[in-house]
């Protein structure tokens, strides 16, 4: 329609240029149609007057000459095309040694037909701003090649190219350059190579031998497919890189995507594509809403500073997810994955909002000065369900159901210093032959610890257990020691306060075996033993005196004691 336009206002111009003249008629009418050929050669004057207003014509790449190495080399600016099909026999097929071309394969090949190596199209001498699109390359060592080395080129676009059967990597481009709606299968080497601030979207990576996409740092990957690749990666990101919504499956690789620092990953998918690692994450980079299932190895791997927002890992190997150094995970999900841990905060870490489920070991570990919030573990099968070393914080964490087959297991277990709060632990068993109180534990709290308004029910061994120096305080414990041994509460050590706590229907209801604890305002019912407590604790317990029926605004009588520090037993 713009040429149509365009010519309408040529002709225009050209017919306002002549004056009207005479009107009255000089004789006889007279013919005045036009033969073919001077309408032919008027409108060719106007096709090269549109072409002088849009720009030269394209040129078809047949008509440029070669040398002893290329077929054809493109030596100028402009807009070349393929009108059939390139066969070649010498080393390289097309060479770009300008600036400013686009060159439009046309839906055609180029093709190695004889000898062996070389490149399909190759862009040399610093060479920029070059368009290679819409064909299939194949049989060299290189199907694209841009040089990486200094002149660089750079801020290329190749897309909708098809290439495979090169030994090396089919698309291999410069700096700043864009790989879009491309397709690298059966080469030898990468599927796709780039150098750093790169852009590689919507392309399909597959049945390469050497890996499926590498980038350079400050680069994009983006709405990609890599699938039945081997080599060391699926995905190969630098520092700096976003890789988002990408699908990487079924490759025979270390990892499926690998990242350097300050990488960023978005909704992307890793299944049975890593024997290290699905995802590995070097330092400070952000995983979100990312998937990895069915790695031989562990799931998701990152290094310290980093941060993990809704990612699950389901079924690896491995590690379903492991953080090292320090860091926050948020909303992450372990499910059914065979390493140590569902997940491995090993460090200082945030955690909000995560799940172990079902894991062959156990569910969740924080190192030291960690802090756990609205955590859960069920159903994990090692020691502990949530495990946090020394000074951590555990709050509103829940931890149910967790069975473990060794000497000694755990719903939640604390460090040093730590505290446990608002938390809830239940029917966590053990399998071992033996039965003790440290065999589905609820809670376990080591030395100068608070564990306070917690829930423990239905554990086989004590609901809270804990060493010294520690405070345990407002918490209910029920029937604990089911189909085991244990108390509602039992400490091991000295100097704890037990305050305020209600214990019911456990095989012992506050079990206190060394001395110099001070047990306060607690109360005890329907226990097998309400009461086991050494001599020389501070504990004054009283049996509840029943009061007479109450109707109204007053009534009743006082439980036994006036005693502020009594405990009642009812």
């Amino acid at each position: 329609m713009k040429k149509i336009s365009i010519a309408i206002a040529i002709l225009c111009a050209v017919g306002a240029a002549y004056g009207q003249g005479n009107l009255t008629p000089l004789g006889a009418p007279s013919p005045t149609m036009k033969t073919l050929n001077e309408l032919d050669t008027a409108i060719g004057g106007v096709g090269s007057a549109v072409s002088a207003i849009q720009g030269e014509a394209r040129i078809d790449v047949a008509t440029l000459a070669g040398d002893s190495n290329n077929h054809h080399i493109i030596s100028a600016p402009g807009s070349y095309y393929l009108a059939g099909n390139l066969e070649v026999t010498k080393l390289y097929g097309i060479q770009i040694d300008a600036s400013g071309v686009t060159l439009d394969l046309n839906g055609f090949s180029i093709s190695r037909i004889s000898g062996t190596g070389g490149r399909g199209i190759q862009l040399y001498g610093g060479v920029n701003q070059v368009t290679v699109r819409n064909g299939s390359i194949s049989g060299f060592q290189y199907g694209v090649y841009s040089s990486p080395y200094s002149p660089f080129v750079y801020g290329s676009l190749f897309e909708d190219l098809l290439v495979s059967e090169c030994t090396s990597a089919s698309i291999y481009v410069g700096k700043a350059s864009r790989v879009l709606n491309c397709t690298a299968y059966d080469n030898e080497s990468w599927g796709i190579y780039t150098d750093e601030g790169c852009s590689v979207i919507g392309c399909t990576v597959y049945e390469n031998l050497g890996g499926g996409i590498h980038v350079d740092s400050g680069s994009v990957v983006k709405e990609c497919v890599v699938y039945g690749n081997q080599g060391n990666d699926g995905i190969y990101a630098g520092d700096g890189v976003s890789v988002g919504q990408c699908t990487v499956t079924d490759n025979t690789v270390v990892y499926g995507i690998r990242a350097g620092a300050g990488s960023s990953l978005t909704e992307c998918t890793v299944r049975a594509s890593g024997s290290s690692y699905g995802i590995n994450l070097q330092e400070d980079s952000t995983l979100n809403g990312c998937m990895a299932s069915d790695n031989t190895g562990g799931g998701i791997f990152a290094d310290t500073g980093s941060s993990l927002i809704n990612c699950v890992a389901n079924n690896n190997t491995g590690y379903g997810i492991y953080v090292y150094g320090n860091g926050t995970l948020n909303g992450c999900v372990a499910r059914e994955n065979s390493g140590s841990y569902g997940i491995n905060a090993s460090g200082t870490f945030s955690l909000r909002g995560c799940v172990a489920v079902g894991n062959t070991q156990s569910g969740i570990y924080a190192g030291s000065g960690s802090s756990l919030q609205d955590c859960s573990a069920k159903g994990n099968s090692g020691i502990y369900g949530l495990k946090a070393d020394a000074r951590s914080m555990m709050r509103g964490c829940v931890a149910s159901e967790n069975r473990s087959v060794l000497n000694s297991s755990y719903g939640i277990a604390v460090g040093a210093g730590s505290s446990v709060i608002e938390c809830i632990s239940s029917e966590n068993s053990n399998t071992n032959s033996s039965s003790s109180t440290s065999e589905g534990c609820g809670i376990y709290a080591s030395y100068s610890c608070t564990v306070k308004d917690c829930t423990t029910l239905k554990n086989q061994g004590d609901g809270i257990r804990g060493n010294s120096d520690s405070q345990i305080i407002g918490n209910n414990c029920d029937s604990n020691g089911e189909n085991g041994d244990g108390a509602g509460i039992h400490v091991t050590n000295t100097d704890n306060r037990i305050d305020g706590n209600n214990v019911t229907d456990n095989d012992r209801g506050i079990d206190v075996g060394q001395s110099g604890n001070f047990i306060t305002r607690n109360t005890a019912s329907g226990n097998n033993k309400n009461w086991d407590v050494v001599a020389n604790n501070a504990c004054l317990v009283v049996y509840r005196t029943g009061c007479t029926a109450i109707s109204g605004s007053s009534g009743g009588t006082a439980p036994g004691s006036t005693d502020p520090n009594a405990n009642f037993s009812y």
